[in-house]
């Protein structure tokens, strides 16, 4: 909840949402009590919060209760509001008001020198009398507070210590301690802390260090008893309030933004200011010492009590280097761009014969001395023997492989995982040659993505992990299996390489260009909260000897704290905000929230949406929802940012609608089921299937009286009148199936075809195709730079965006039998039956003309694919426009690529 100029913003993590006040004003002040109440201090007004039970929340003005004491309802601003156990209390500045909820009881104190600081203290309320001291509330009333007469001037808060005191600031710039029993000294503040008077809000964290808010900007965080400071600047202009927020953070609002502040940190950014130069590769270890290399070379970290440490670059080290592996505490390998040097006491030595490109090392465990060395081209072998260093000669393999990962199996047995060509296996004889080698890929279940590559880990239990850019994949009796990694699978993005990192104590890590991941003890991947220290994409995870972290990026370095667990101090529970009847005029009918029974409704037009929410303030972006609908579906939908689910025109019975959340951390939650049940109309009702039985016999037993009676002319006219009306009605009935299946089968935001429709089209069309041998087109279609869109342009517009994009792609299909569907995000598909690659790229190019022609703000790329159906599977075809599209990607968006024509 955020005060603004007009009311209250609620926030649920997914929706901003304006509670006005009754008077359209300001609102300066906010309080919680132990109910989640929220009490509001507004511009003469205050009151508090209440939500419905349709889930609104709405402002309840408590104004009215004290108007025997407002003489003048120009009362002005409530500064601070105060939950405490006598009540509430809302201070102006010349009156304070109380409201006891538990009785509806009111008090009111008026002082005409003004009011100051409010807090509540183990000995009570404390409350400034400006121009007297501070008093404290003695039952019914409040009573000076002996000691504290010097504070006379304006003090704007009171900020608890650990040790029992309250640190004071105000106008005057004098920084105090104030004690319960009335003792006030002067404290001494860190160094380069400015006067309390350039401070408005503070507030104690949860290690007991204080956050200041100050008018220009800057965040100060202070630990008064040791005298420890650190600020840094986090908005460009006044910073009005500070929050804990009981997880691990705190918020604080500012003039352009509403910031969450991880504290205490469990990260600390390197970087040049550091002495961390150049483009970043690796960290390694040698001779005690850990070792930066990057485009600057090789540098020493350098430790330093009381500060954070610096590189220093090392004499022997000063081109660009990719790694450094030990050999004994006075040699090491040192891997720069094309040689590969032996550093001996400090002095270089070339090995090799020539441009050797090495790129990665790896230690043997069977064969003392011999080192296993990944270049360029393939692979090499150092043998150290005594005081000789010896390396292999040309490139093992001699092929374009870009060798990132060495794992050994045996004495024999080595796999390689490369930047362009996918996983080798290789065998070596006894003298390190290599007498047999396999390169994997998709024939042996493999699926290594356009690119190729492969990053390789084995780990402690014996499993060897292939990471790629379609996912994780575990090697078992020849072939490859995907692997979930304990969920961590669920969390990739498409086409997101996570390489894995594992811990000499068996931690996990899992790191992307831009996403860094750890498994907890509990077993659950958490999404670490780095994205705004992280500078260029993540490398490598390197893991230090006392057991802390050094995560690589390009441009900087992040320390973890040896002492964090990855655990989150609370875990966000998944919230119903709304459920609504979706009206055929466009308007919504709100349904109870949380009723104590299934909510009846008659089967009528009408569409059910329900509206959901995450408040993960932590791991913003790493939220994502499933859902079903019991009685409507079975299985839950994929994992997606989708926040809402419509359902239109059920059929009458009963459901239950499920939804899970899981936040960034991997945890899961989820919302009580939501049961409805869609009355039948009135003739579907057992009274009127019963009369309407009766009356068919009824009836039937008066024609066949009709029939023995009139003649057979007439039995032979009224039967073919009957028949006429059976079919009338049977098409009337299939043609409302037909709707309903229609409705249920759209995508609630653009109006088209949903995942679940293409999914049983496809199925279709394929088998189709399959029988009569007719070609099948698919269309895959992106919108480029759409996240840019979205973050320059925001959610809504985004929204409004493929709203506005689907009547131009749908207008360039023409037939009944093509189908414009949403596959996920602001992907699309259009499946074309019978088309040709020549036919599908023609409507391919208008579709991406017309778009371009509209001028939205953002072009599309398609891959085009088109296939006879033959023994292979449905999935091939996507797959052949998936690759299409990517291609359509990677030569610079904005243009349509086709996927050769194939029989599958």
């Amino acid at each position: 909840y955020v005060g603004n100029t007009n009311g209250v913003m609620e926030f649920d993590g997914e929706r901003w949402t304006l509670i006005p006040m009754v008077n359209r004003e300001i609102v300066r002040s906010l309080a919680v009590d132990a109910n989640d109440r929220v009490y509001v201090g507004g511009y003469n007004a205050f009151g508090y919060l209440d939500r419905d039970e349709f889930g609104q929340t709405r402002y309840v003005d408590l104004t009215p209760r004290f108007a025997e004491f407002i003489t003048n309802p120009e009362f002005a601003d409530i500064w601070d509001t105060l939950v405490t156990p006598e009540g509430v209390y809302f201070r102006a500045l010349r009156q304070v008001f109380l409201w006891n909820p538990a009785d509806d009881s009111v008090r009111h104190w008026q002082h005409e020198g003004r009011f100051g600081a409010i807090t509540l203290t183990d000995a009570g309320t404390l409350l400034q009398f400006r121009g007297e001291g501070f008093r404290v509330r003695r039952g019914e009333d409040f009573v000076p507070l002996a000691g504290t007469e010097s504070l006379s001037g304006l003090i704007v808060g009171l900020v608890p210590l650990v040790d029992g005191g309250y640190l004071g600031f105000g106008v005057d710039g004098v920084w105090r301690r104030l004690d319960v029993d009335g003792n006030v000294r002067l404290l001494k503040m860190p160094e380069g802390m400015p006067p309390s008077s350039e401070f408005n809000a503070a507030a104690r964290l949860d290690d007991g260090s204080i956050a200041f808010a100050s008018g220009d900007g800057l965040l100060y965080l202070v630990d008064p008893l040791r005298h420890g400071m650190q600020r840094f600047k986090l908005d460009p202009g006044f910073l009005s309030g500070i929050y804990p927020t009981g997880d691990g953070g705190f918020l604080v609002s500012g003039n352009s933004a509403i910031y969450r502040v991880s504290w205490p940190t469990e990260w600390a950014v390197l970087g040049d200011e550091h002495g961390a130069e150049g483009s970043m590769f690796d960290m390694a270890t040698w001779a005690g010492s850990e070792y930066l290399l990057s485009s600057a070379g090789a540098a020493r970290l350098i430790p330093q009590e009381g500060a954070p440490p610096r590189f220093e670059t090392a004499e022997w080290g000063t081109k660009l280097a990719y790694g450094l592996i030990e050999i004994d505490a006075e040699r090491a390998l040192l891997a720069e761009s094309h040689k590969l040097i032996l550093v001996d006491r400090g002095k270089r030595v070339e090995l090799g014969d020539g441009l050797i490109y090495p790129r990665s090392f790896l230690a043997s465990r069977f064969r003392p001395g011999r080192i296993y060395v990944g270049t360029e081209s393939g692979l090499r072998i150092v043998e150290v023997k005594a005081d000789e260093v010896q390396i292999s000669g040309p490139d093992l393999l001699g092929k374009d492989l870009g060798v990132i990962d060495l794992v050994e199996i045996s004495e024999q047995e080595l796999w390689l995982g490369t930047r362009r060509q996918g996983v080798w296996q290789v065998h070596l004889d006894a003298n390190g040659a290599i007498d047999r080698q396999q390169r994997f890929g998709p024939e042996q279940g493999l699926k290594l993505g356009v690119i190729g590559m492969a990053g390789l880990l084995r780990l402690q239990d014996g499993r060897l992990i292939v990471s790629t850019h379609e996912g994780f994949f575990r090697f078992s009796e020849g072939r490859f299996e995907p692997e979930d990694m304990d969920g961590l699978a669920a969390q990739r993005n498409p086409e997101e390489l996570l390489s894995l990192a594992q811990s000499p104590g068996g931690e996990l890590w899992a790191v992307g260009v831009g996403r860094l991941f750890r498994r907890a003890e509990s077993g659950q991947w958490r999404l670490q909260s780095v994205g705004g220290l992280r500078r260029g994409a993540f490398e490598q995870v390197h893991f230090r000897a006392g057991g802390g972290v050094i995560v690589v990026a390009s441009q900087s370095l992040l320390l973890l704290n040896p002492h964090t667990d990855g655990e989150r101090p609370s875990r966000p529970q998944l919230l119903l905000r709304s459920v609504a009847r979706a009206l055929a005029d466009g308007g919504r009918e709100l349904l109870p929230l949380h009723p104590e029974q299934a909510v009846h409704l008659p089967y009528a037009d009408f569409g059910v949406q329900f509206q959901f929410a995450l408040p993960d303030l932590a791991y913003p972006r790493g939220r994502a929802y499933q859902g079903r609908l019991v009685g409507y579906e079975t299985d839950f939908s994929e994992w997606s940012s989708a926040r809402a689910y419509l359902y239109s025109r059920l059929s009458p019975g009963a459901y239950a609608l499920e939804v899970r959340a899981r936040d960034g951390s991997g945890n899961i939650s989820a919302i009580e089921p939501y049961r409805l049940v869609i009355d039948p109309p009135w003739y579907r009702a057992g009274w009127a299937l019963l009369l309407w039985i009766l009356s068919s016999v009824a009836i039937l037993g008066w024609l066949v009286q009709s029939m023995i009676r009139r003649r057979t002319q007439k039995l032979a006219t009224e039967t073919r009148r009957l028949e006429s009306m059976i079919k009338a009605r049977t098409r009337d009935l299939a043609s409302a199936n037909q709707r309903l299946e229609l409705m249920a089968n759209l995508d609630g935001l653009t109006g088209i075809a949903n995942r679940r429709k293409l999914d049983q089209f496809l199925e279709e069309a394929w088998r189709q195709g399959r029988e009569q041998q007719r070609r099948l087109a698919l269309l895959a279609i992106d919108v480029d730079h759409f996240k840019r869109y979205n973050d320059s342009h925001g959610h809504l517009a985004g929204d409004q965006f493929l709203r506005d994009l689907m009547p131009i792609l749908g207008n360039c299909l023409r037939r009944d039998q093509d189908l414009l569907a949403r596959y996920g995000g602001e992907e699309f598909v259009a499946v074309i039956p019978g088309a040709d690659s020549q036919t599908a790229l023609a409507v391919a190019e208008r579709m991406r003309s017309e778009v371009s022609a509209a001028n939205l703000g953002a072009s599309i790329s398609i891959g085009v694919a088109s296939v006879v159906p033959g023994l292979g599977e449905v999935s091939e075809l996507i797959e052949a426009a998936d690759a299409a599209l990517y291609a359509a990607k990677h030569a610079g968006r904005d243009r349509v690529v086709a996927a050769p024509e194939t029989q599958a």
